[in-house]
């Protein structure tokens, strides 16, 4: 005849990270390599795990993809352009990230919006608060 109940809270432990490359010729194909130091999270405190990590984005659309991060511990985070199947340049948006104002130590961490010029290294940040969908803009 008892009954308990107990109230569980969800968080979000990963960022939704968006990626726009301005002025990116059709005529070529793309590829966005990510790569990084962090390659998940301990299941009992979602701390970071330190690891290699190493993922391709997924194209939304011409000149738009997109890939979740695992909660990160530094700034590591490179983005590589890979341009028809060869290496082309390197962003390093960890960084970018970080000095955006990013923290990575929220309770539920806020989405990602990167804006990466193809003609410059230049990228710029936008912080997509989760539940308030706010939008806060930085460049780097």
């Amino acid at each position: 005849g008892e009954s308990a109940y107990d109230l569980i809270s969800l968080h979000k432990q990963f960022a939704t990270v968006t990626v726009v490359i301005s002025d990116c010729p059709d005529y070529v194909s793309h590829e966005l390599v990510l790569k990084g130091n962090v390659c998940g999270m301990d299941i009992l405190d979602f701390s970071p795990i330190e690891g290699s990590f190493h993922c391709r984005a997924r194209e939304m659309g011409k000149g738009v993809w997109s890939f979740r991060l695992p909660r990160q511990k530094d700034a590591s985070l490179t983005l590589e352009l890979i341009e028809d199947g060869e290496f082309l340049k390197e962003y390093r948006v960890g960084e970018a990230i970080l000095s955006g104002g990013y923290s990575w130590n929220k309770e539920d961490l806020d989405d990602i919006h990167l804006e990466l010029e193809y003609n410059k290294s230049s990228v710029s940040v936008t912080i997509k608060d989760w539940e308030a969908e706010k939008d806060r803009q930085y460049n780097y």
